[in-house]
């Protein structure tokens, strides 16, 4: 007679409850959507160490996608290197008369 198997799903991965004698509590990753592919055949100690991982991960994507994005915006209102910083305080320091100083 086959057992049940328990499964959970977690941002469209499905979790399975695979315990050995020494670890009760350890699941395996069966399946992944492609983004996730990684995943899949991974096993964990606890269901609470895959989800931690799965949503480590999609941290790190988001905050990726993100960086492009937020560097074009603070080009336009900080600089981003001390190069361009030094050349914009040579700039101003040459520009202004010694009796604006």
């Amino acid at each position: 007679m086959e057992q049940n198997k328990i499964q959970y799903k977690h941002r469209n991965c499905i979790i399975e409850l695979t315990p050995t004698e020494q670890y009760k509590e350890m699941v395996t990753i069966i399946s992944t959507p492609a983004i996730r592919k990684d995943f899949e055949g991974r096993r964990y100690l606890t269901l609470e160490h895959a989800h931690k991982q799965i949503e480590k991960f999609e941290s790190e994507r988001l905050i990726k996608s993100k960086e492009k994005y937020v560097k074009k915006q603070l080009k336009e209102v900080v600089v981003l290197d001390a190069f361009s910083l030094m050349r914009m305080m040579v700039e101003r320091d040459t520009s202004v008369s010694p009796h604006e100083r």
